[in-house]
């Protein structure tokens, strides 16, 4: 799905997680969720967007009954043309290795390359009205304030 179709019905509500092995990931979408309805009642699309495969999405979406799309960012295309990717340092990926967690497999490639969490409003006319971007992934964008963003448009 591009951003030029679900644009069709206005604004959008881009919100760019991890992936589904982030506890922090899980609770944002379902505070996105909690307020769907508001969100959805004021004509903005909102849409969740991780690296990991389609299959991990699905299942994501699933488990948390999230009513919104759950899109799969390949290889973080989409995330690299918001300039948000980082790769994650060997350090790391050892932590994430001993915590059970594969992001090779959840992303389906080798690349270790992961969105910093971040929450874009953007207009119909694809243009980036407010950002949320935060390279701590324990901070995260309230609901709230992103509902405050789209009654100031």
């Amino acid at each position: 799905m591009k951003s030029l179709e679900l644009r069709t019905r206005g604004p959008l509500l881009i919100v760019f997680y991890r992936g589904a092995w982030c506890p922090f990931c899980n609770l944002t979408l379902q505070a996105f969720q909690e307020r769907y309805s508001e969100i959805a009642n004021r004509g903005v699309t909102l849409v969740a967007i991780s690296p990991q495969t389609p299959d991990h999405s699905l299942t994501l979406q699933e488990k948390h009954g999230l009513r919104f799309p759950v899109l799969s960012d390949s290889g973080n295309k989409v995330a690299q043309q918001f300039g948000i990717v980082f790769e994650l340092d060997r350090d790391l990926r050892v932590v994430q290795e001993q915590f059970g967690v594969d992001i090779s497999s959840f992303n389906g490639d080798h690349s270790f390359q992961l969105p910093v969490p971040a929450v874009f409003l953007v207009s119909k006319d694809g243009k980036v009205l407010d950002s949320f971007v935060e390279v701590n992934y324990m901070k995260r964008l309230a609901p709230e304030t992103a509902i405050a963003w789209i009654d100031e448009i």
